[in-house]
């Protein structure tokens, strides 16, 4: 199977700091303070419960089915995202707590070319790996379902990554 595009990114997301929050702001409070007074230095404040994206990594682009990478499996694509996104956040691999992969109707759903990217590029067989398909805001949806993980405190690393 070949990729429509090829676009890929990887994004290690983890909590700005380890200790737990001991304030927090409501939906309504944060929009009531974006139109007050200084209110927009409060909300653009560093908190202990910020979820951050430490490395971020792109693939080169190329035409669709037609440029340098035309004959590129994607997990191949997958892998070397995923290396360099753990490598470049100086992450240990065995530290990710969950991978999330989007992508536009995948063979399968994606998880075998999830997996085995994940796998190639030194990822434990340990860590856990979903795939995604959500048209047009399939990586978006990766990204925030690693952000929601971290900042519920089910997790506090994960990679968020998508193919267009």
């Amino acid at each position: 199977m070949k990729l429509a595009s090829h676009k890929l990114a990887g994004l290690v997301i983890h909590h700005h700091l380890s200790l737990p929050s001991t304030t927090t702001m409501s939906f309504s409070n944060i929009a009531s303070n974006l139109f007050s007074k200084g209110g927009k230095a409060q909300v653009l404040a560093q908190n202990d419960n910020d979820v951050v994206i430490v490395a971020a990594v792109r693939s080169a682009v190329t035409k669709g089915m037609k440029g340098g990478f035309k004959d590129t499996r994607p997990e191949e694509y997958l892998s070397g995202i995923l290396g360099a996104v753990w490598k470049k956040a100086g992450v240990d691999p065995a530290l990710i707590e969950d991978i999330a992969v989007g992508n536009v109707l995948p063979p399968g759903g994606g998880a075998l070319t999830a997996r085995m990217a994940a796998l190639a590029a030194g990822i434990p067989e340990t860590v856990p790996i979903s795939t995604l398909n959500r048209q047009c805001s399939s990586g978006l949806q990766a990204v925030n379902t690693i952000a929601a993980e971290i900042s519920s405190g089910q997790i506090d690393i994960g990679i968020g990554e998508f193919v267009a």
